[in-house]
Order: C-alpha cells, then sequence, then structure tokens
C-alpha cells in the first residue's frame, strides 16, 4: 500500500498504478485526479462543509463587517468562497465579503498584496483559500497585525479581546487599534498567527480548516488490510469526521462559547442535510 498527498507526482503514481496492478495507491487531497485503475484511490475532502462555518464564524465575530477572501484561480476556491459568503450571511446579513484571487497557487507575494488591498476596504478577518500562496496572507497579517477601522460594529470577540493578554509586539504599535485576523484551510494553522512565541497572548490565526489526513490515512490502512479496499473516488466530510474546525490553546480564547454552540447546531444541521 503506497499513500500519497497533494498535488506532487501525481502522473507517476498514475502510472506506477498501471505497471504494477498488485500494488495498491491511495492520494488524498487531489481532486484533479481521475481514476483509470481499480487499484488507486482518491480520496479528497468536503472542505466547503467547513467554509460555511468559517464564514458564520467570521460574520459573528467581525468588527467592521467587512471580510476577506483570497483564492486561486480554481474550481475548488471558488466553491469554497461561494460557501463561506453563506455562512456570513446566516450570521449577519449586514456584512459584506470582499474577494480577491491569485493567478498562481505559488505566488506568496501577489496574495499578500491581495491582502493588503482587502484591508484598505475595511475587512478585519482573511479566509485564504490560495495554495501555497496563502502564506501571503498570513505574513500579511502577522506583520500588520492591527488597523484602525472607519467602522466598526458589536461583536462578541470585542467583549473578549480585553480578557486576551497581549505581547509587547503588539502593546507597542496597537493599543489603540482593532487586531486582524486569519482563516486558513487544509491543516491545522492557529499557531501560525502566534508572533511572540507564546500561545497564551492575542494570536492572529482564528482557525482553519482542518482537513483530517491522518484518520483518513488510518482508515484507508484498516480496509487494505481486511481486504475492502476499492479504487475509484471517496469524498469524506463532516460526517465522517474528516474535516473540522481547528481549535486548540493558540485560539481557544477568541472564540466565544455561544459562537461554538451555535457553530455545533450548525454543523448538525449540514451532517442531516437540513442545512
Amino acid at each position: 500500500l503506497v499513500l500519497a498527498t497533494g498535488e506532487m507526482g501525481l502522473e507517476r503514481i498514475r502510472a506506477d498504478s498501471s505497471t504494477h496492478p498488485n500494488t495498491h495507491f491511495v492520494v488524498f487531497d487531489s481532486p484533479n485526479l481521475s481514476i483509470r485503475a481499480s487499484n488507486l484511490k482518491s480520496i479528497t475532502f468536503e472542505e466547503h462543509e467547513v467554509s460555511y462555518l468559517l464564514g458564520y464564524l467570521a460574520g459573528s465575530l467581525s468588527q467592521t463587517g467587512v471580510l476577506g477572501f483570497v483564492g486561486d484561480d480554481t474550481k475548488n476556491a471558488l466553491i469554497n468562497e461561494a460557501a463561506f459568503y453563506q455562512g456570513i450571511m446566516m450570521a449577519c446579513r449586514a456584512c459584506t465579503l470582499e474577494s480577491e484571487f491569485v493567478m498562481n497557487s505559488q505566488d506568496a507575494v501577489a496574495a499578500k498584496a491581495l491582502a493588503q488591498t482587502l484591508q484598505g476596504k475595511d475587512a478585519d478577518i482573511f479566509y485564504t483559500n490560495a495554495g501555497e500562496a496563502s502564506q501571503g496572507v498570513i505574513d500579511f497579517v502577522n506583520a500588520t497585525k492591527c488597523f484602525s477601522p472607519d467602522q466598526t460594529r458589536p461583536s462578541p470577540l470585542r467583549a473578549a479581546l480585553p480578557n486576551i493578554s497581549k505581547g509587547l509586539d503588539y502593546l507597542s504599535s496597537c493599543s489603540s487599534a482593532s487586531p486582524l485576523f486569519f482563516m486558513g484551510t487544509g491543516r491545522f494553522q492557529p499557531e501560525l498567527g502566534d508572533t511572540d512565541n507564546d500561545p497564551t497572548t492575542l494570536n492572529h490565526g482564528l482557525t482553519s480548516v482542518h482537513k483530517r489526513i491522518d484518520f483518513s490515512a488510518y482508515e484507508a490502512i484498516k480496509s487494505f488490510l481486511n481486504g475492502t479496499f476499492r479504487g475509484g473516488q471517496q469524498q469524506l466530510g463532516l460526517n465522517d469526521g474528516a474535516v473540522e474546525i481547528a481549535i486548540d490553546d493558540y485560539n481557544r480564547a477568541l472564540l466565544p462559547a455561544e459562537v461554538l454552540a451555535q457553530l455545533e447546531a450548525l454543523k448538525t444541521q449540514i451532517i442531516s442535510g437540513q442545512l
């Protein structure tokens, strides 16, 4: 059994699955992979389900009512943008979403510039779904840290912020400003918003879509060992425990209990098909 992740080496895997019919191959998180062999399985993730939840979270917590989205030029990014927008509207009909797209999913410099453009429109929470270019959005948020918005709105985040310790780097430049936050995708990313190596101080990584490749790999190995392995396409989502909102010590203080409770209710509705 051979396990592989992402887009790298897919042509080689396609070729190997044909020339080695007695070897089983599983590729994770590669939606563009076409299946032409019974010993090859492609497992992708219904990340848009969590994008919807992130939209609800962003719409609930935004202090300006303006959210930012930076994606790459792919169908997957457009789907996640749409889901993110629908989640925002569920939480805040008066909020707006400003979106920008990079043409190259490796171009972090372009993504950083787009994040700056969105911040100029008062966006205070950025969801990035732009492949490797997403690092540019994270870099922008971590470097800028805060801004003085033209408008503010009531937010449960505002009540939580005074109770969160601030690092010296933040206090020195942001004592009377509003913090910026990013939401990532693909893996556990809240810790990437830690600018002072202290998880107890204000973190700029609000959360991320966490794709449970570990869980999915374990299930694939079990199916191989018990003889139930089947090739083809498989999509896994909230109902399978394969995608989730990333929450840990870095971002837990930023997520009000009442908002998390509502997210759990929405998650239940998505799994049941009501949403």
